[in-house]
């Protein structure tokens, strides 16, 4: 019983010290601010979903790309022209055809290209001197 006295008390109390007007902004202000944090997440939430659907679709674009070029690359090893160039990589000719072998020079023995070996640039200017013989 006296927890229910002290509940009326407290009532009275509130109802003394705060009227209509003062109760009604604190459930618009409680109203307001629910509105606001949940409208903000919402937001929030949206963005996430954005960012995630362009990455989908970035990667759906990436494959869609991928694929086309291995069925591009399947069908040029599909073609004639390539199935040769590899028999003809392997060492294999032709019917009809003749393979010519030349020796090496005397003397001389295979080597392969160094860095030193390798032509040094020369400018644009330098080449057509060169050709005209100046």
């Amino acid at each position: 019983m006296a927890v229910g006295v002290k509940i009326r008390n407290a009532w009275r109390e509130f109802r003394h010290n705060f009227g209509l007007p003062q109760v009604l902004v604190i459930v618009l202000v409680t109203i307001g601010g629910w509105w606001l944090l949940t409208a903000v997440d919402l937001m929030q939430k949206n963005y996430e979903q954005q960012i995630a659907y362009k990455e989908a679709m970035q990667r759906a674009t990436l494959l869609g790309l991928e694929n086309e070029e291995q069925e591009y690359l399947l069908n040029y090893h599909k073609t004639a022209e390539y199935q040769e160039l590899r028999l003809r990589e392997q060492g294999l000719v032709l019917p009809g055809e003749k393979v010519l072998l030349l020796p090496l020079n005397e003397g001389e023995k295979p080597r392969d290209l160094t860095a030193d070996d390798q032509p040094t640039p020369t400018s644009h200017y330098d080449e057509w001197r060169r050709f005209f013989g100046l």
